[in-house]
């Protein structure tokens, strides 16, 4: 046994890198949907249950039945919907604004219902006004405020963490590095929670 066919093809180049690899091997085929060499953030297609959702937005997974216009279901999987809470234990991601790689394709039908969600690197995000100012550094979550990301002050569910520091009357967006976790709140010089911590 053993791998006979080693080369791989290229489909069409653009200016920023390859839209298409196929590398055949024995163990399967790799498909890419685009490269760009000058961004920082490898994303795939996922589908969405919102047409407003846009680069930047902080995104949650949903189980809300997708319909077409004709009020057929187009899927039954999890979609993707505008972050709307504090710490939502949901939170899947953001969304990608110019992908480095990205994975997965939109053919087929209801082509409209994809967004490119951002599954790690850096990406631009939205930032709630009213979110307390931010450091370099700080961990990011989801606001009251469709899709806004705001500074996490206390035990929850995280989106990002920060690569720029953002003021209140600042830009609409700031760079982050995409990192979903829990923050368990601010702590003590010691490492320790500060006192009266809630969870």
């Amino acid at each position: 046994g053993g791998c006979y066919d080693t080369g791989y093809y290229a489909g069409a180049a653009g200016g920023s890198g390859v839209v298409i690899i196929r590398y055949p091997t024995t163990y399967g085929t790799l498909y890419l949907g685009a490269t760009n060499t000058s961004s920082s953030d490898l994303a795939e297609y996922y589908v969405s249950g919102d047409s407003s959702i846009a680069a930047g937005d902080v995104v949650t997974v949903s189980d809300t039945k997708v319909l077409d216009d004709g009020g057929q279901e187009v899927t039954n999987q999890g979609v993707l919907r505008k972050a709307d809470k504090p710490y939502d234990g949901k939170l899947i991601g953001i969304i990608s604004t110019n992908p480095g790689v990205l994975m997965g394709s939109i053919d087929g039908e209801n082509k409209e219902d994809k967004r490119m969600l951002a599954l790690a690197g850096r990406v631009p995000v939205k930032i709630d006004p009213e979110s307390p100012a931010i450091e370099v550094g700080d961990f990011l979550t989801s606001s009251a405020k469709l899709g806004l990301a705001m500074k996490a002050t206390k035990a929850g569910y995280t989106v990002a963490k920060a690569l720029e520091a953002w003021q209140p009357g600042g830009p609409e967006r700031i760079e982050v590095f995409v990192n979903l976790g829990y923050f368990i709140g601010p702590l003590t010089t010691d490492g320790y929670l500060q006192t009266g911590q809630k969870f």
